[in-house]
């Protein structure tokens, strides 16, 4: 996180950025029956390639200013989000066996102004 500000908070500004990127492979929804038989260990995983990838950014600041009979402040923020779920998913007949790789991205963006003048 990165923050800078000046004067004060009726009569100054300030902005402030955060930043996110986390990667991970998972390890949940494993069956019982593979840990029991020793096949993985309870925080291991049957497919050691399903993971995720996440980022995060969010800006936002404040500017405030008076006068002797008025004041005027305003806010904004700007979020953007997005995180990619992927694993790979086998399915097995009598005939063939098919692997199935998916990307699944998820990408959020809001931002917001507010004005307030007396």
């Amino acid at each position: 996180m990165l923050r800078y500000s000046h004067g004060k908070l009726a009569d100054g500004y300030d902005v402030a950025v955060q930043y996110y990127h986390g990667e991970g492979l998972f390890s949940t929804d494993q069956p019982l029956r593979a840990v029991q038989r020793g096949l993985i260990d309870r925080y291991g995983s049957l497919d050691p390639t399903d993971g995720t990838k996440n980022d995060r950014l969010s800006v936002s600041g404040h500017y405030a200013r008076q006068g002797d009979n008025w004041h005027f402040a305003s806010n904004g923020y700007y979020v953007r989000s997005s995180q990619t779920l992927y694993n790979n998913l086998r399915t097995s007949s009598k005939t063939r066996s098919t692997a199935i790789r998916r990307s699944n991205p998820k990408a959020a963006t809001c931002s917001a102004a507010r004005r307030r003048s007396r």
